[in-house]
């Protein structure tokens, strides 16, 4: 099927949207309403471990936008796609960019002593499935047809 520009998975780019409104939310909700620590802290291993996950779901998010890149493909959510990208990070997660912002969004939270960036993670995971994912994934049965459904078989959404 040929791409044409209005064959889009949206018109509006909800996922960034979203990131910055979760962490909006959760900071506003530590300054404004209540701060909430993350329990031990302040002990060494504690951070270490959100730091390892912030900086793994960074990484994360970097390579899949080099495969993006790499296969000359738009990264943009509100753009068509011109390959099915299902290498690297793509091999083992149909979503590993919003897979990394959830990711970094547990480790900042953890990594900064801020637990509400934890616990929006999860609405964030909801909200950018129902808004971007689905839609996402509409769009590329479309575009890639039996190569997407292939690909969706194989490797999950998430994990």
């Amino acid at each position: 099927m040929a791409k044409t520009s209005s064959d889009r998975p949206s018109k509006f780019p909800w996922p960034p949207v979203l990131l910055a409104g979760a962490i909006g939310l959760a900071l506003g909700l530590d300054w404004l309403l209540l701060r909430l620590p993350v329990p031990f802290a302040e002990t060494s291993i504690v951070h270490f471990a959100g730091t390892t996950l912030l900086l793994a779901g960074l990484i994360l998010i970097v390579w899949a936008a080099l495969q993006f890149r790499s296969h000359q493909t738009s990264i943009r959510p509100d753009r068509g796609s011109d390959a099915l990208v299902a290498a690297g990070p793509f091999a083992f997660s149909r979503n590993p960019i919003y897979l990394g912002e959830v990711m970094a969004l547990v480790g900042a939270g953890i990594s900064f002593n801020r637990l509400w960036l934890a616990l929006v993670a999860p609405l964030f995971a909801i909200a950018v499935t129902r808004l971007a994912i689905e839609r996402e994934e509409a769009y590329l049965e479309r575009r890639f047809g039996s190569a997407f459904a292939d690909y969706r078989s194989r490797v999950r959404r998430w994990l």
